[in-house]
């Protein structure tokens, strides 16, 4: 006998999906996909027809989409924000083109689905919706509406696993929570900040969660003061996600370094020059006149104009001309606290490093 598999009749009828817009139906992936061997993907996982194991798509003529049969079947869930199970649809069908929020993070017009409860009009946008990963915790986390996961304990009434703070004192009912082992993060923990020692975003984080394999077992070391959690003792830290970089909690309270010394008394720079409504060109020296000079009777004139310190390594780029009389750290405090060329007075655009042969 042959050894292709039978093309199946299979008896079309037409079905409703909240996750599209115009009638289904069930059809033989081996007939309607003939030319690609039956292979069929989800338009909804995007989930090859082999990793979903159907043959059956559910199927929109009118626009070759498709949905598996576990995304078919998969309608009403619930969410720890909602007391009523949430039917996940598309937006734009629901709505019928009008415009929508989601009812936990107030965005207009969040995206294409929304996770809606019709019997009282509340939505969940796909992010608020979907669990997402915290360096506090080993376990995913979601958006919690305490007043409905700890309902019988007085109310609602919860504490922060981290820094302990309860509800009763910060009156918040939202929090960031582990169905799994029911364990609680606040708003305040998981907040993001930025610091001078690195570019990036750092997350309060657990070195346990973040370097829990065998080659380090939760140790670590900051980044800027280079002690270990060996000596510290310490296994929380603010964490990089981007580019492991880490600091301890000693260095986390460094305050940002102090503007550099002189820069207003040595340059003595003009209140608000006007580089451009004269219209004329700025000479070739690149100063225009009554334009501030660097100090006159220096001994060395690769000295950079700010510290008097070091030698003049830094370009600063303003649209398309640049100076080069700072050295780097100095041109780099000047852009970092939106301080204009030191010459021109323009502002900032850009900081390189010079190089001379």
């Amino acid at each position: 006998g042959s050894s292709e598999p039978a093309v199946v009749q299979y008896e079309m009828s037409v079905m409703e999906s909240p996750f599209h817009s115009h009638p289904l139906v069930q059809v033989d992936a081996l007939v309607t996909y003939r030319d690609y061997n039956g292979v069929w993907v989800c338009d909804v996982c995007r989930r090859v027809s082999s990793q979903t194991g159907g043959r059956f798509p559910y199927h929109c003529v009118t626009c070759s989409f498709d949905l598996c049969e576990e995304c078919y079947s998969v309608v009403n869930v619930f969410h720890p924000l909602h007391h009523h199970p949430l039917t996940k649809s598309l937006g734009s069908k629901v709505y019928a083109g009008r415009a929508w929020g989601c009812d936990h993070c107030r965005r207009m017009m969040p995206g294409d689905w929304t996770y809606r409860c019709a019997l009282c009009n509340f939505d969940l946008c796909d992010r608020c919706f979907h669990s997402f990963s915290h360096p506090l915790h080993e376990h995913p986390l979601l958006f919690a509406d305490t007043r409905i996961v700890y309902q019988r304990y007085g109310g609602g009434k919860w504490f922060c696993d981290h820094c302990k703070m309860s509800s009763s004192r910060s009156g918040a009912h939202i929090s960031h929570h582990c169905p799994k082992c029911r364990f609680d993060l606040c708003h305040n923990c998981t907040t993001s900040r930025r610091h001078h020692l690195h570019p990036h975003e750092l997350l309060l984080a657990n070195s346990h969660v973040v370097y829990s394999s065998q080659l380090y077992n939760g140790q670590w070391f900051c980044d800027n003061c280079k002690r270990s959690s060996r000596s510290t003792g310490d296994y929380y830290m603010w964490h990089c996600q981007e580019c492991q970089f880490d600091l301890c909690m000693g260095c986390i309270s460094l305050p940002p370094p102090p503007r550099p010394r002189r820069l207003e008394s040595q340059l003595q720079l003009p209140k608000q020059p006007d580089v451009t409504a004269s219209g004329g060109d700025i000479p070739h020296n690149g100063m225009q006149e009554g334009m501030a000079q660097p100090p006159d009777g220096s001994d060395d004139a690769s000295q950079c104009v700010v510290c008097m310190d070091h030698v003049r390594n830094a370009g600063i780029i303003h649209g398309d001309t640049s100076h080069v009389v700072c050295c780097l750290d100095c041109a780099r405090t000047l852009k970092d606290s939106g301080q204009p060329c030191p010459i021109c007075r323009r502002k900032i655009d850009l900081v390189v490093q010079q190089f001379t042969s």
